[in-house]
């Protein structure tokens, strides 16, 4: 799978797991195990996302800043 079909790939479980977020909080009686789980499997995700976007920079040269990161 390539870069950027893999970041696409994420990208629509990150939209899908917000729309299942979305309407599990939108029922009269969410179940919180359920939200619980949506949020993690949303972060995991979000990281995952994080790591592919920094791979690519990598991969394209560009330099790469962290936040909260000191540069000398």
């Amino acid at each position: 799978m390539t870069h950027h079909s893999r970041f696409e790939s994420l990208m629509t479980k990150h939209r899908d797991l917000e729309a299942a977020l979305a309407a599990e909080m939108k029922r009269p009686l969410p179940d919180t195990l359920v939200v619980q789980k949506l949020k993690r499997t949303k972060l995991v995700v979000k990281d995952e996302l994080a790591e592919w976007s920094l791979a690519g920079l990598r991969e394209s040269g560009r330099a790469v800043s962290h936040p909260g990161s000191i540069h000398a």
